[in-house]
């Protein structure tokens, strides 16, 4: 499903609210037919659209393993998103050491024209508010997939890391919609 927050931004999400819906009684009848074939092969495209997205530069097994990681958090009804888990899981997509400095101390390179990333000395102070944000009783009142189209936009415009900021925004993201038994979102090239 296309979702007009990344193509069409001017448009209500009203307007797509019988679509989404729709959408997610269509998954979850196939989810009671094949779950496990579903989860699969949800899984392989997952990992196949964000290698070819990033062009290789991201190892297939570490894309799978923090795929897993947001799987695994999303499955316990009462996580939440947070700080450590979102290092957690971009120390999972770079393969970093443990230390080895997550989190941007110096100024990110724009992603385009308009992007305006969050200023490297804000930045701890900044991803605990989108954190304490994505957590609010408010938020919570989005439906999942909104859920997850802000969180990966609001990382993005932070940009807090050194390496494979989209990667981890993105599968970050997906932590809303599989803890709302939905499959994760995938952005395919």
């Amino acid at each position: 499903m296309d979702l007009p927050v990344f193509s069409n931004n001017l448009k209500s999400s009203a307007n797509w609210v019988a679509s989404l819906d729709e959408q997610a009684q269509t998954w979850r009848r196939s989810m009671d037919r094949s779950g496990d074939e579903m989860i699969v092969g949800i899984r392989a495209c997952q990992i196949e659209q964000e290698v070819v997205r990033v062009g290789g530069e991201i190892d297939r097994g570490r894309i799978s393993e923090a795929a897993g990681l947001v799987t695994s958090w999303s499955s316990d009804s009462e996580a939440k998103m947070s700080v450590e888990n979102l290092l957690a899981l971009n120390r999972s997509v770079t393969g970093l050491a443990p230390e080895i400095e997550l989190v941007r101390k110096s100024e990110a390179v724009p992603l385009n024209e308009a992007h305006d990333p969050t200023p490297s000395i804000l930045l701890p102070k900044m991803l605990d508010n989108a954190i304490d944000w994505f957590g609010a009783p408010g938020f919570g009142e989005l439906r999942s997939v909104e859920q997850s189209t802000v969180v990966y936009l609001r990382l993005l415009e932070m940009h807090p890391f050194n390496l494979h900021t989209d990667t981890t925004a993105l599968l970050a993201s997906g932590f809303f919609t599989q803890r709302a038994g939905l499959p994760p979102l995938i952005v395919f090239s």
